[in-house]
This record gives C-alpha cells, structure tokens and sequence, in this order.
C-alpha cells in the first residue's frame, strides 16, 4: 500500500453543528467514523472522525472550514437582528 492509498483519519471538533458534518462527508470523498482516544486523566473518550487519505482530509478540513465560517457569519448575524 502506497503512501497515497493509506488511510487517516481527522477529528472532528466538539461542537461542530450535524449539518455542517453532513456536507463534509457528502461533499468530500471521507467517512464519518467513531474512534476512541486517550483523555488527558488516563481514560478514554470516543469522539467523531472523518477517514481518508491525506489528500480527501486536506480538502475535508478547507469545506469543513469555510462552512464553519459561514455559520458563525449566519449567527452573528441573526443576533445582530435580535437586538435590533
């Protein structure tokens, strides 16, 4: 197996909405998978993760990215709209 062929994975942050996990996955060539890593006090958690090679999660991270900055922008904006 080549360096290319070898899977990855990247975790995803706590917190990021469902939606924006969706279109990830459906837009980028990654898989949602759970996968369990070491806590900082000994035990384990299990968390969220995208798999894939380097290449899909590098772009999986930009989509991830600029959908996270268009839905801060869209709440920022709704609360701007509140006060009003």
């Amino acid at each position: 197996m080549s360096e290319d062929d070898r899977l990855y994975d990247m975790v995803i942050p706590l917190g990021t909405p469902a939606d924006v996990i969706a279109e990830v996955e459906k837009r980028c060539n990654v898989k949602l998978v759970q996968r369990k890593i070491e806590t900082g006090s000994g035990g384990k958690t299990t968390v969220l993760a995208f798999r894939g090679t380097k290449e899909d999660l590098e772009e999986a991270r930009k989509v991830l990215r600029e959908l996270m900055e268009r839905k801060v922008e869209e709440l920022s904006g709704s609360r701007r709209s509140d006060r009003s």
